[in-house]
């Protein structure tokens, strides 16, 4: 798991804690089954946070092409997501 995920995991286990009632019942869990509960939540984390990489992905390599081209825009394909992104955006009046 990556550092974020461990991060995330543990600001998520301090803030159930935080939370009147909730952290003595916390307390009482045995230490095996908050260990399967950290690796549950950091599989869930982990998923989600590949998701939003995938989709920026494409993004990040026509950014990158751009920049290789000096700003020219000549030879860098426009990402599927990025077009229809300001295709609705410049026909919504934004």
């Amino acid at each position: 798991m990556s550092k974020t995920t461990k991060r995330i995991v543990r600001i998520l286990e301090g803030d159930f804690t935080d939370r009147r009632g909730l952290r003595q019942e916390w307390e009482n869990i045995d230490d095996d089954v908050k260990k399967e509960i950290f690796v549950t939540w950091e599989k869930l984390i982990d998923k989600e946070l590949h998701k939003s990489l995938k989709v920026l992905k494409p993004i990040k390599e026509y950014l990158e092409c751009v920049d290789g081209r000096k700003g020219s825009l000549v030879g860098c394909a426009i990402p599927k997501e990025l077009y229809e992104t300001f295709t609705k955006l410049s026909t919504d009046g934004c």
